[in-house]
């Protein structure tokens, strides 16, 4: 019987009012599932075949240990479900080095976008986050925005892999076209678009008033 783990914190435990029902929903699908506190040293969350990122309310107090545990998960082998705004916040604040008042900008975005979009983290063989990227879906058109990669993992295919699992998202949610923008000086991710498919279609240039 499959298993499933839904990942909360000590304050949320017991005050989630749609967690009973989801539970019974998942028992009534013969799925073991369960509630643990994503800080409690005692979970093992490798006897887990899937973990539900829910109610992690409190990740922000300690973003390393969150990510720590995040890396734990994909180490255990178990899938990883719901990650876009906690995972991928993490993720793009330690690759981008994000500070808080960028972080809360970016929060504030994912909140007012009203169009289908996915964050897209891909993890090394040890779980470290080492690439992600922003995927949105207007008029059927994918655009693709804050693409990094962690600077030691370049060029090791993990910027090629988050690609393609956003692209492939985007495909299945109905997207026929792929675009994006990239500053003509950075010669890797040309390169790395163009090994996508993707073509140029024009110039353009950002201006920027002068100080008086």
């Amino acid at each position: 019987m499959p298993s499933v783990l839904l990942a909360s914190c000590a304050p949320a435990l017991g005050k989630d009012e749609d967690e009973p029902l989801l539970l019974a929903a998942l028992g009534e699908a013969g799925v073991t599932a369960g509630v643990a506190d994503w800080a409690d040293p005692s979970v093992v969350w490798s006897g887990a075949d899937a973990v539900v990122v829910r109610s992690t309310w409190d990740y922000a107090k300690e973003p390393d240990a969150f990510l720590a545990i995040l890396r734990q998960i994909a180490c255990a082998g178990a899938r990883l479900f719901n990650p876009l705004d906690m995972v991928f916040i993490g993720a793009q604040r330690r690759l981008q080095g994000y500070s808080d008042a960028t972080v809360d900008k970016l929060r504030a975005l994912l909140r007012v976008m009203t169009v289908p979009a996915k964050g897209v983290v891909v993890f090394s063989g040890d779980g470290e986050p080492v690439a992600s990227g922003l995927m949105a879906i207007a008029d059927g058109i994918v655009i693709t925005g804050n693409v990094v990669t962690l600077p030691g993992h370049r060029r090791q295919g993990y910027a090629a892999a988050m690609m393609r699992t956003g692209l492939s998202w985007a495909r299945e949610a109905g997207a026929t076209i792929a675009a994006l923008n990239v500053a003509a000086e950075n010669t890797p991710a040309r390169a790395l678009y163009a090994g996508l498919g993707y073509r140029r279609q024009y110039d353009y240039r950002y201006r920027v008033p002068a100080r008086r």
